[in-house]
């Protein structure tokens, strides 16, 4: 969407642009600057940021540009710092940390019914070995260790075979970044 954006803007097709926030732009200072930048001063748009009261035709825009565009990657790293460090403590206590592989499921840990996350719908769960599946995995290792095959060529005998992928999937077809 940003290219088309940036697209639109150099082909003169935008006169005022008003985005909620300039994290929408990106999360990286330097990065949304830049684009502000060519915006503003090299394409003569004016930008109008909702959520931080900030107008490009308003003096010193571009100082409170800086720093909300500061803010909002410093934001970024404390969040992800903060998922990484969930996502270790469900790891290291043998919980699951969301999506699972093929071969895999999640199941609700016992003893958490009166928990706040439990009646949240959000109950703590723990991984395990999807019992159906399992062999199929087997299979898969056999033909990539013992028979030395492709990922390629695995993912289309698990297509030919029909083998249903993990959680649905969109199409049956299997590809090698899905084996």
């Amino acid at each position: 969407g940003l290219d088309r954006l940036m697209e639109m803007a150099r082909s003169g097709k935008i006169k005022v642009l008003y985005v909620y926030s300039l994290s929408r732009l990106a999360r990286e200072s330097l990065i949304s600057l830049g684009i502000l930048k060519e915006l503003v001063e090299v394409l003569g748009i004016r930008v109008i940021s909702v959520s931080e009261n900030l107008d490009t035709q308003v003096d010193n825009w571009d100082l409170l540009a800086t720093l909300f565009s500061y803010q909002h990657g410093h934001y970024i790293k404390v969040l992800s710092a903060d998922v990484i460090r969930g996502q270790q403590y469900n790891l290291d206590n043998d919980l699951s940390v969301g999506d699972w592989c093929f071969g895999y499921d999640s199941e609700v840990i016992p003893g958490q019914e009166n928990s706040t996350r439990y009646k949240r719908g959000k109950p703590r769960k723990r991984v395990v070995i999807h019992p159906v599946q399992m062999e199929m995995v087997r299979q898969v290792f056999y033909w990539f260790v013992r028979e030395k095959r492709s990922i390629n060529w695995i993912a289309r005998q698990l297509t030919k075979l029909g083998v249903a992928k993990s959680h649905g999937g969109r199409t049956l077809v299997w590809h090698h970044d899905t084996v």
